[in-house]
């Protein structure tokens, strides 16, 4: 710089000593004025000499080339000289003022604007230290926000704590509930077990009176054998029991349609349970999708929260680098003008680079400080919403395991409990179905068996009727002839039959009061409603024992008649009498037979009709429990349960008693006709007796 400088000097004073030359002095002096009154722009004229030589100093006398102001010639006079060292001397001292004085000018403007630019500095810096408040307010109202969001996660993970202790909770109250409906299956099975019990004993029961039955018609087959009826009435009674063998067929076809119904219905309502397990395990499944979706879903939500954290610290991050580079350039810039102020003055420049660099290192300790905290603070946090997160995710990721597992667990166990009591009921199901089956079997069998018995013994009265019909017309031909030639002689008969029909009625009457007295018995019982098979048959025995004696003491009179009528025909008496009293006995028996054949069956059918009532009524009770126990969300037993429970079992209770006071009414209004037809024999006898 300093060869530069003194290069342009050299080629300054050549061109100033040949304008000096040219110009004459008197104008260089009104030029000096006129430049002195006009202040020169300090941009215009930038400095060129680091030094200037001394105005009243001695110049060296030998001419060097780096003070050589003129060219040295030799030949000039040394007047010529002088003048001319005087002018350049004047010019230079002129130049020197000048530059002095665009020194201080430039001096001065760049003080003014040295003093602009620290203030502009330090407003620069106050806007950067207002900056980095604002940074740093918004980081804190970042980290507080983050704060406040780790709070609401932490709030949403203790409620899904909540939420499964519930579940928990709640699993655990529907295993109650699933063995607490087991014990009631259980004790209800035990009752079923007990009614199926009862059920069997009744039709033992039954199948024993049905023996009696057997044994009873049996022995009155034996007995219609030899007895004789009348051709109208034997008619009559067959065109009756042909029409209620009709009538009998068809209420067989409609109860073999009712089972047939019944059985149809059961199998609808087994796919109704069916299709209801299967909807309730759909409904599990999907509960359970839905939970594992809300899982995800909340997986999902964490993971989109962490992204935007991770998004907010990254541009945390970018801010603080921005703002850290932002200062980097500042100090480059200050550097900068720190180094063109060098450039300018050398004191200048050391006092201001001293300042500056004070300034400097102030502002960038001061920086440096804040950035460190800044930093540091925000390595802490991010360390510590690292390790939370991190803790977090490991907890959550246990939480998780756990969850799986024991949900899986538990959907095991649940499989197995609802896949052991399915197949429980399907067990129990098709038990009850074989054992209705097997009843429904037994009664078709002793319903054909009575069907065939009774087919068997309507061939036998065919055959007794035709043979009887037979004998008949031959006896109603020799009667009528016999009988013309005996009314003479009865109404000779007819004084002293009178005097012994006193003697006998007061023998029937006798017997009249016992049977009265029986009877009433039959009643008090039925009133009782505690007669037994068992006593029915001691009845029947006494009953039949008495009518015997009745007999007896009948034909021990006739004969004694007999015996006193011997002038009347012995003969035509006897078969008079045996004939009457045979087709009267006849009459009373068929219609007895009759009658305790159409209460047996229809005990066998109301028997076979409740039997069945209450096996469907069991099962679809059974059914309907499932339904109510299955589906749902399984609860503990409530009162409405309890009601329908005890509800009916009272039905039962009642369906049981009214089956008895049926019974009951039946045995009563048979025993009533067995007496009415005792007394219309005794009656019908008293008045063929007194006819005769």
């Amino acid at each position: 710089l300093r060869y530069d400088t003194h290069l342009c000097d050299k080629s300054y004073q050549e061109s100033t000593n040949q304008r000096s030359a040219n110009v004459p002095r008197y104008k260089v002096n009104n030029m000096s004025e006129k430049f002195f009154e006009r202040r020169p722009d300090p941009a215009q004229f930038p400095p060129k000499h680091s030094t200037l030589p001394g105005i009243g100093g001695s110049v060296p006398s030998s001419p060097m080339p780096g003070n050589q102001l003129v060219p040295y010639q030799k030949g000039f006079d040394v007047e010529s000289e002088k003048y001319r060292q005087l002018e350049t001397r004047i010019n230079i001292s002129e130049r020197s003022n000048r530059a002095l004085l665009e020194e201080v000018v430039r001096l001065q403007s760049e003080l003014k604007g040295s003093i602009r630019r620290n203030e502009e500095i330090v407003r620069q810096e106050q806007l950067n230290r207002q900056q980095m408040e604002n940074s740093l307010r918004s980081s804190n109202e970042l980290i507080m926000q983050l704060s406040v969001r780790l709070k609401r996660t932490e709030e949403k993970l203790q409620d899904e704590k909540s939420a499964l202790s519930s579940l928990m909770n709640q699993q655990k109250t529907v295993e109650q509930v699933v063995l607490g409906s087991q014990q009631e299956l259980m004790s209800r099975k035990d009752l079923q077990t007990t009614k199926i019990d009862e059920l069997r004993s009744e039709l033992n029961e039954v199948t024993r009176v049905k023996d009696n039955l057997e044994r009873v018609t049996f022995q009155l087959a034996d007995e219609m054998r030899q007895i004789k009826t009348k051709l109208d009435t034997q008619t009559v009674d067959l065109v009756s029991t042909v029409n209620e063998l009709k009538h009998r067929s068809k209420r067989l076809e409609d109860d073999n349609r009712q089972l047939n119904e019944v059985q149809n219905i059961g199998e609808q309502t087994t796919y109704q349970l069916r299709t209801q397990v299967e909807s309730r395990l759909a409904e599990l499944r999907d509960v359970v999708v839905d939970i594992r979706g809300k899982h995800d879903l909340e997986v999902q939500e964490r993971r989109t929260l962490e992204q935007q954290i991770q998004a907010r610290l990254s541009d945390l991050q970018s801010n603080i680098r921005e703002q850290s580079r932002k200062s980097d350039e500042a100090i480059n810039a200050m550097d900068a003008m720190n180094r063109e102020r060098e450039h300018n003055s050398e004191k200048e420049k050391i006092q201001l680079q001293s300042k500056i660099a004070e300034i400097a290192e102030e502002v960038g300790k001061k920086i440096l400080q804040r950035e460190l905290k800044l930093r540091e603070d925000t390595r802490q946090k991010f360390s510590q919403l690292e390790q939370a997160l991190t803790y977090e995710q490991e907890a959550r990721q246990k939480f998780e395991k756990e969850n799986r597992e024991e949900s899986e667990q538990r959907w095991e166990s649940l499989k197995k409990l609802s896949d052991d009591e399915l197949e429980q009921l399907k067990e129990q199901i098709k038990n009850e179905k074989k054992k209705t089956t097997e009843t429904l079997h037994n009664l078709n069998k002793a319903v054909n068996l009575i069907e065939k018995q009774m087919e068997e013994h309507k061939k036998q009265q065919d055959k007794l009727l035709s043979a009887e019909i037979k004998s008949r017309k031959q006896t109603e031909k020799e009667t009528t002839n016999k009988i013309d030639h005996l009314e003479d002689k009865l109404r000779v008969g007819m004084n002293t039959l009178q005097d012994a029909l006193g003697s006998t009625a007061g023998q029937i009457t006798i017997q009249g009061e016992k049977l009265a007295r029986a009877m009433e018995q039959i009643k008090e019982l039925s009133n009782e409603n505690a007669i037994k098979p068992e006593q029915l048959d001691k009845i029947r025995n006494e009953l039949k024992e008495e009518i015997d004696d009745v007999k007896r003491a009948e034909t021990r009179h006739i004969t004694d008649l007999d015996a006193r009528l011997v002038a009347l025909n012995n003969k035509i008496t006897q078969s008079e009498d045996t004939l009457e009293s045979k087709i009267n006995t006849n009459d009373s028996r068929s219609f007895l037979t009759e009658r305790v054949i159409e209460f047996g069956c229809y005990y066998l059918f109301i028997l076979g009709e409740e039997a069945s009532r209450t096996a469907h009524s069991g099962v679809a009770e059974l059914k309907e429990e499932l339904e109510r126990r299955i589906p749902g969300t399984p609860k503990e037993p409530s009162n409405k349960d309890i009601e329908a429970c005890q509800s009916s079992i009272r039905k039962l209770a009642e369906s049981i008693q009214t089956v008895k006071t049926v019974l009951g009414m039946k045995i009563q209004s048979e025993q009533k006709l067995v007496s009415n037809s005792q007394c219309n024999f005794y009656t019908a006898s008293l008045l063929y007796h007194k006819r005769h």
